[in-house]
């Protein structure tokens, strides 16, 4: 198979992140059915998902399941992937600050990579049969509003660890943060400390 080229990535973090205001709950919480686990909606069901472990993982392993069956899908068919993940599966704050960089970006670095020179989805710039696997809750939160997800990210025959940070919001598991263990790549720091250096508020 063909592998999506890094413009083609740039162009989905750009059309998928460039109009995100808020983030959209139409998820499900629960792992065994995909149809309930992609599409339902927590608020829209008048149910809240639950806090424990076990039901971050499921909500962890559900989002990335849907998230890497449209790429794997835009990879067959050589396109694009037309849903933006951030703004479905993504915190609020996260995505502020995404739209921060990417409206720099479109303005200052239109024709260059700008701060993107990889998919934080796939840890990397080309993405070939992505899965994870080994998903387990490592940290929480006194409150229970907050946790650190680690699990293993298979991506084209190699495997990265990597580490989630997740909010609890809308009734529902957001993914608040990115971090490529064994880079050390922490994405929503790097993204402030870019808009710090460019003096964008």
């Amino acid at each position: 198979m063909k592998h999506l080229s890094l413009s083609f990535l740039l162009i989905i973090l750009i059309c998928s992140c460039g109009n995100a205001t808020k983030n959209d709950s139409n998820v499900g919480s629960a792992q065994e059915t995909n149809a309930e686990n992609t599409e339902s909606s927590a608020n829209a069901s008048g149910k809240k998902a639950q806090k424990g472990d076990e039901d971050i993982i499921a909500r962890v392993k559900a989002i990335y399941e849907d998230v890497f069956n449209e790429y794997n899908e835009a990879l067959e068919s050589e396109s694009i992937p037309q849903s933006s993940p951030d703004e479905k599966y993504c915190s609020a704050d996260w995505n502020k600050v995404l739209d921060k960089v990417t409206e720099f970006d479109a303005v200052n670095n239109p024709d260059g990579i700008g701060f993107f020179d990889a998919d934080y989805w796939v840890m990397g710039q080309d993405f070939h049969e992505v899965s994870i696997s080994d998903v387990q809750v490592t940290e929480r939160s006194k409150d229970n509003n907050k946790a650190k997800v680690e699990f293993k990210l298979h991506n084209a025959g190699s495997t990265s660890v990597v580490r989630l940070d997740m909010v609890y919001e809308k009734d529902n598991w957001f993914i608040d943060n990115f971090t490529d263990v064994d880079n050390d790549l922490d994405w929503k720091a790097d993204m402030l400390d870019y808009l710090k250096e460019n003096n964008v508020k």
